[in-house]
């Protein structure tokens, strides 16, 4: 939909915006379609994806909130540069039905055979759920198994290589999709899975080659040699709720060796620079947000903060097992990080009626404000005005910090 911009852009927002930006697959897609966020998460992430140790027989990779599947194509990429005749499991978790969808849509061109290039016919399986990462998502099972749950399990053995029979058999998908992967509000306003299902999906062809590999119904995933997290919590959450339900989990399901590479969006005047200073950057989406809600934070965490949240939550014997590992910022005297990998993306290039409409959606998306404040915002003026005074800087910037847990270990 196209807005005009003047003194009817408010009224014609309030009736497109969703209840909770990050709960919602269009408020996604506007978001990548227009700006470089996930290009650059995608790079920092290929800057340190693990040089495996040859002598690894196959690789294992969850996605912790796999979305559109643009880090998941990237990194099916990078697999096939890199290791092109290794058996690998790419597994992850995706809640939203249009975001699974779409991601399913990229597949079928790694799963089909390369007619130009048929020695090097990577196999893998890929495993996709909708669980709660606490319940039990990295494992591809219930956590707790005393509790007996009913866990909606379908395996797609694909009979096709090529990639027009694979995309055909793919069709059957949608209403599968359509059928089981719904989802509810719970008691506190989070979305949840209305059926918690597991969704595995391999060439029939390559089964010999990815025995040990294939997720098993009634079994348990031994752990990943890689896990990537990209804005997998909400920002504004409490640490000690994001290493509860998120990180913990995660972390519990690396193998040794293995690496958990997060991202989330980041608050740049918390970090001091290389002068010693604390960033301040005229163009940052903060600038917005300070200047509608002015002492709100809502991007209050740092990976440390909640890699010793993590710690805290750990027992001694699983301290010991797991052996974890911190790489990021650490905090100087005053509070802030320092020596922390900061990145930092703008917007993509737009005609220029549609920059003030683009930019205010992004930075309430990026910061994760909430409906009702942003309405108050639009309705008052102050989110179109400040968004203005931003742009006039000479464009817009969003920071994102990227920090690791590490498992001591053999590679």
């Amino acid at each position: 939909m196209d807005l005009h911009i003047g003194d009817n852009i408010a009224s014609a927002a309030l009736a497109i915006l969703s209840p909770r930006f990050r709960d919602s697959h269009g408020d996604l897609d506007d978001h990548t379609d227009r700006t470089y966020e996930k290009e650059e998460t995608v790079s920092e992430i290929l800057l340190r994806f693990p040089q495996f140790h040859p002598q690894l027989e196959n690789l294992r990779l969850f996605d912790a909130g796999i979305g559109s599947g643009i880090v998941m194509a990237s990194m099916m990429k990078e697999m096939r540069t890199r290791f092109p005749l290794m058996p690998y499991l790419y597994a992850g978790r995706e809640l939203d039905p249009g975001n699974a969808s779409e991601a399913l849509g990229k597949l079928p061109e790694y799963l089909a055979r390369d007619p130009e290039h048929p020695e090097d016919d990577q196999p893998f399986v890929f495993a996709l759920t909708n669980m709660t990462y606490g319940s039990g998502a990295p494992w591809l099972a219930f956590k707790n198994q005393k509790t007996p749950k009913k866990l909606r399990w379908k395996e797609l053995a694909l009979e096709a290589d090529t990639l027009d029979g694979i995309k055909e058999e793919f069709r059957q998908l949608q209403s599968f999709l359509t059928d089981h992967w719904q989802v509810k509000r719970g008691a506190n306003g989070n979305l949840l899975p209305e059926e918690p299902t597991v969704l595995v999906i391999f060439r029939k062809s390559q089964h010999n080659m990815l025995k040990g590999l294939i997720p098993a119904e009634g079994g348990i995933v031994p752990g990943y040699d890689r896990i990537i997290a990209s804005q997998p919590y909400r920002a504004r959450a409490a640490k000690e709720s994001i290493a509860q339900n998120t990180m913990l989990p995660l972390a519990e399901a690396l193998l040794p060796g293995g690496a958990l590479t997060a991202v989330h969006a980041c608050n740049e005047s918390s970090v001091l620079g290389n002068n010693g200073l604390p960033i301040n950057d005229p163009r940052s989406v903060m600038k917005i947000i300070e200047g509608v809600w002015p002492g709100s934070n809502p991007l209050p965490n740092k990976g440390i903060d909640i890699f010793d949240a993590v710690h805290e939550l750990l027992s001694e014997n699983n301290r010991a097992r797991l052996q974890l590992r911190f790489e990021g910022g650490r905090r100087s005297r005053d509070g802030l990080l320092r020596d922390t990998t900061l990145f930092e993306y703008g917007m993509k290039p737009l005609p220029d009626a549609l920059v003030l409409e683009a930019a205010y959606k992004a930075a309430v998306y990026a910061a994760q404000i909430e409906h009702h404040d942003v309405m108050a915002a639009l309705e008052n003026g102050s989110l179109l005005t400040a968004t203005r005074n931003v742009l006039a800087q000479g464009g817009l910037r969003f920071y994102n910090e990227l920090y690791q847990f590490v498992r001591q270990g053999p590679v």
